[in-house]
């Protein structure tokens, strides 16, 4: 289980072998964009490696939520990791951010294994922002979610790195 520390910007991994007890193994940062923010909805996965058959790598995903009541940058990075089950290792260096969407309406995304692809995983996100989601005008679809998109990583032979895709 992934659980985030919000104020101090990192991810503390727990184990547990009957899902009542846990046990806690590690913990992952700060790291990438982690400077006067809180990281929230930490989300580890195995996506494939587009183009390689059979050949998969982990990203860990959180939410970072900058701000003041005035301003807020919200915004998903993800760290391409290996992990042996109780740690996490990051394949970058770490201070580099890597942002799953560019837009300002995608936060807290949660994925859902496409079990009609084998090994493909479909991303669900709120779709919204806080500094305007109290004006929105419409409450009867304030907050919905975004289109589903499925995910993988692609080989970047330019930076040496995986990419979501």
């Amino acid at each position: 289980m992934v659980v985030a520390e919000s104020q101090n910007t990192s991810i503390d991994i727990y184990t547990s072998t009957n899902l009542k007890n846990w046990t806690y193994q590690s913990t992952f940062g700060p790291q990438g964009f982690h400077e006067s923010c809180q990281w929230e909805g930490p989300q580890l996965m195995r996506l494939a490696i587009e183009n390689s058959k059979g050949v998969y790598n982990y990203i860990l995903s959180v939410s970072v939520l900058e701000g003041t009541t005035d301003y807020y940058n919200m915004f998903v990075q993800y760290f391409v990791v290996n992990f042996n089950g109780t740690h996490l290792i990051n394949q970058n260096t770490p201070d580099l951010i890597k942002k799953a969407d560019y837009g300002t309406d995608f936060y807290q995304p949660k994925s859902m294994g496409d079990y009609t692809k084998k090994n493909h995983e479909v991303w669900i996100g709120w779709l919204n922002n806080l500094n305007y989601a109290s004006s929105i005008p419409t409450k009867n679809w304030r907050g919905q979610m975004t289109l589903p998109r499925e995910i993988s990583l692609r080989s970047n032979q330019t930076s040496g790195t995986f990419d979501l895709v």
